[in-house]
């Protein structure tokens, strides 16, 4: 038993040194973790954060981008996660980038290793399964994009299948309650998409086990698919009325089928909502607030089919899971990528080893309910990452709430991944000569046909799979998939090597000592995925260094006004944002929709500066009053004929915006406006609209001038008519994330203008007394002011957030006060 202990021991020390090893060369040398989506913007808005809590001041609200959006309840990544949100108070934000990677491999690889060991009671297989999940591709190559939130709730899966499973078997809620902590701690990575999902899986495997385990009929497992096709049947109607039907089928069915209601479904669909209640009890934090931003955000908009498949994962890349390169990878200066997904920055590449043995597990005729649920749980997940590739993903698009708010499918691989790895823990527990050699003659025979026949797959892939692209893409692709068909095939022959050696060494050495195979298996599978993965792991000086300030940032740092500047081709899109500059662009999941409608982008969640090249009046409401573009010559002379018409356009295209030169950098130029509009202004007139678009079409009338009155959008405010002309004076301006304050002096009812973006978690005050925030010129805020002394405060309100972290707290208490009363009635049973 001690000797058991410490091999325990042993096994989690080196899965907590393994990820120091793979991220070392960054973390050790005080540099930064490149990440695409980090650098432009992630940095930058986490840093605003991490420096208010460093002041004691929790920012609800970020006004240094888009025109001010929230942060709690706007989707700001891990805001509320426990781990990072803790380690903000002492790590500088870049280091702690890095130590996110770093402390979800091990906790990817510990839950793993807990629910490996579980269902096979072997240690040393246990541990082979860890090393191939944590370092998988699509866990370790995510760091290129910045993508940590999906690396958090990959690492989860594992241990909320692992609570559940001991739930499951030893009858007790409190292993409910920790699975539901885990899944809220994965829901507060902020990655709303991929947490969906193994919640999904996480019920479906439970109600799973228990049917089969619980009912006796021969048809029972047969309950989820008849009870899908009624669902989808009845989503005809109504996507919600499907779905209950769904649900209802799954619990009724197994009872006609038996003819006999079993007790011990009671106590499963129980443990399930409690599981499912603390999930969200905990993570309410972060998600009530997000329900109250979710209607007016982009992301949560419902939109088409065309753009739920998008992004999807392809057949080739399937291919690419067998023999890494087969599809290409895209990766720093490396672009060999000629698959269908439009832009790939990892691969899924799980190592040959885990394809063999786990396709074997899929093969084996004699299944236990687990095989056969990760088999399923493999087919299923795959389904849905190729999208409109197949017609199945319809349905689930039909059926399931919020999959028509989703893109991306290909994002349910890693449950395919790790379906795989715990059907290959399986198989090595059970080994099975007869689905080993169907799995390595399957894969043998795919390496050899890509070898061989080349010409046959260039044909199959580069006449179907390139129609949505341009022509100049097209034929860029065709020759990565020219120049990836030949570079494969040393890959092949070293898988099909590989794995031959796998397939005698279980086979013909049946009495080989497990102990050592087992170790040499995770040696090779670490040191595969290293191989294939490390070029992905990139790193770059730290922010002082990488995000330097310049000489136009300097000059517009002179200017006292509060402004925001519009940055065309200049920097990381938050760059400025760094310095304290506001910018109505910038890099974030899901802006307002109308925000979007209003910078003329209401189909996309991304900023084009294109746009707004022809909105001179949105741009002057945006209170933009510095342009930056690339330095323009101001005399054409000496350059040829072409370049001299070039500069001409832009010349007048930044004139006709409202904007003159005005500094001159190394590699930039400043335009400045030539009618300012400040943040504040107040007007003594208004009319009324019904929505954004009534205001819009008044905004971009040539004669439009926003001094002279204000567009209100369904108010009922009103105003004195006094004969007299406005005059007002606003002074004492203090402006903070969270608040706003300010003293406006006027001499008739009017009303002030904000130019923020009005949000209905905004409260405003004139002289202390609550007054109704108004929505002025599409997006804005407005208060109306009385004549006199007019002390104006607007704040954002934090009852919802504070509301909803008791709830979490309420949440944790709640599993603690189930483990101490059925931890009490045990020991007393005892």
């Amino acid at each position: 038993m001690k000797k058991e202990i410490k091999k325990d021991k042993i096994y989690i020390i080196i899965l907590a040194i393994l990820p120091l090893i793979i991220f070392g060369k960054v973390l050790f040398t005080g540099k930064m973790l490149f990440g695409t989506d980090w650098v432009v913007g992630e940095y930058i808005q986490r840093y605003f954060v991490q420096e208010n809590i460093m002041s004691g001041n929790f920012p609800l609200w970020n006004p240094m981008k888009f025109a001010g959006i929230p942060t709690g309840e706007g989707f700001l990544g891990d805001i509320f996660y426990p781990i990072t949100l803790f380690l903000k108070m002492f790590i500088p934000m870049f280091i702690l980038w890095t130590l996110t990677f770093v402390i979800h491999s091990f906790i990817a690889g510990l839950g793993t290793y807990l629910f490996a060991r579980e269902l096979t009671e072997d240690k040393d297989i246990s541990f082979f399964g860890s090393i191939a999940y944590m370092f998988t591709g699509i866990i370790l190559t995510e760091t290129y994009g910045g993508h940590d939130g999906r690396v958090i709730v990959m690492s989860y899966l594992p241990l909320v299948l692992y609570f559940l499973y001991l739930g499951f078997k030893k009858e007790k809620f409190f292993f409910y309650g920790f699975a539901g902590i885990s899944a809220g701690l994965m829901f507060l990575s902020g990655h709303i998409q991929s947490s969906y999902y193994v919640l999904l899986i996480s019920l479906f495997f439970i109600s799973y086990l228990h049917i089969d385990r619980d009912y006796k009929n021969r048809f029972r497992n047969w309950t989820y698919l008849v009870s899908f096709i009624l669902g989808v049947v009845f989503s005809f109607v109504n996507k919600y009325f499907g779905f209950l039907i769904f649900i209802l089928s799954v619990f009724i069915l197994p009872v006609i089928l038996d003819k006999n209601f079993n007790k011990k479904s009671l106590r499963i669909y129980l443990s399930l909502i409690f599981f499912t209640l603390t999930t969200f009890l905990l993570c309410s934090v972060q998600y009530i607030p997000i329900l109250r931003f979710l209607p007016d955000a982009a992301r949560g908009v419902s939109r088409d089919y065309n753009y739920s498949i998008s992004w999807a994962m392809g057949f080739p890349d399937i291919i690419d899971m067998f023999f890494h390169g087969f599809s290409g990878v895209n990766v720093g200066q490396l672009n060999t990528y000629w698959g269908e997904n439009p832009f790939k920055l990892h691969h899924s590449y799980p190592g040959i080893i885990i394809m063999f043995l786990g396709l074997a597990g899929i093969l084996r005729s004699k299944k236990s309910s687990i095989l056969n649920f990760f088999t399923i749980t493999f087919f299923l997940s795959l389904i849905i990452a190729l999208g409109g590739k197949t017609p199945f993903f319809r349905f689930f698009w039909m059926l399931f709430p919020y999959f028509d708010k989703f893109r991306a499918p290909e994002l349910i691989i890693f449950i395919n991944i790790f379906s795989l790895i715990i059907l290959s823990t399986l198989t090595v527990k059970n080994i099975d000569s007869k689905s080993l050699k169907i799995s390595f003659a399957l894969i043998t025979i795919l390496g050899l046909t890509i070898i061989l026949f080349p010409s046959f797959y260039e044909s199959i892939f580069s006449k179907n799979i390139y129609n949505n692209f341009s022509e100049g893409v097209k034929q860029m692709r065709i020759n990565n998939l020219k120049y990836c068909l030949n570079s494969v095939k040393l890959t092949i022959l070293f898988n099909i090597f590989v794995i031959f050696v796998v397939f005698f060494l279980f086979t013909k050495f049946k009495n080989i000592n497990r102990f050592y195979l087992l170790l040499s298996l995770s040696l090779f599978q670490f040191f595969e995925m290293y191989y294939y993965s490390k070029d992905y792991i990139v790193s770059v000086p730290a922010p002082g260094e990488y995000y330097k300030k310049d000489e136009i940032v300097s000059e517009i740092q002179k200017d006292m006004n509060l402004l925001r500047v519009f940055p065309i081709s200049y920097g990381e899109n938050d760059f400025l944002n760094l310095y304290g500059i506001q910018t109505i662009s910038g890099n974030h999941p899901s802006p307002f929709y109308e925000y979007q409608i209003f910078v003329n982008n209401p189909s996309s969640v991304m900023f084009n500066p294109q746009t707004l090249f022809d909105k001179k009046n949105r741009l002057k409401l945006l209170n933009v009053r510095y342009l930056i573009t690339p330095k323009i010559p101001a005399d054409t002379t000496g350059y040829p004929k072409s370049t001299q018409d070039m500069i001409i356009f832009y010349q007048a295209l930044f004139r006709n915006m409202g904007f003159e030169p005005y500094f001159y950098g190394k590699d930039y130029m400043l335009h400045i406006s030539t009618d300012f509009l400040p943040r504040f202004f107040v007007v003594d007139s208004f009319v009324k609209v019904d929505d954004i678009n009534g205001a819009l079409s008044i905004i971009d009338k040539s004669d439009f001038d926003p001094r002279k009155y204000a567009i209100v959008e369904k108010s009922e405010v009103d105003l004195k008519k006094v004969e007299e002309n406005l005059a007002y004076r606003i002074d004492s301006i203090v402006y903070t994330p969270n608040k706003v304050s300010l003293v406006v002096q006027t001499n008739k009812e009017s009303i002030l203008l904000m130019l923020d973006q009005y949000y209905k978690g905004w409260n405003v005050k004139v002289n202390e007394k609550c007054s109704k925030l108004l929505k002025v010129d599409g997006i804005f805020r407005g208060v109306k002011l009385t004549s006199g002394v007019n002390r104006v405060v607007f704040s954002f309100s934090s009852t919802l957030q504070i509301f909803s972290a008791i709830i979490s707290l309420f949440g944790i208490i709640l599993v603690f006060l189930v483990f101490y009363v059925e931890r009490k009635a045990m020991l007393n049973k005892r």
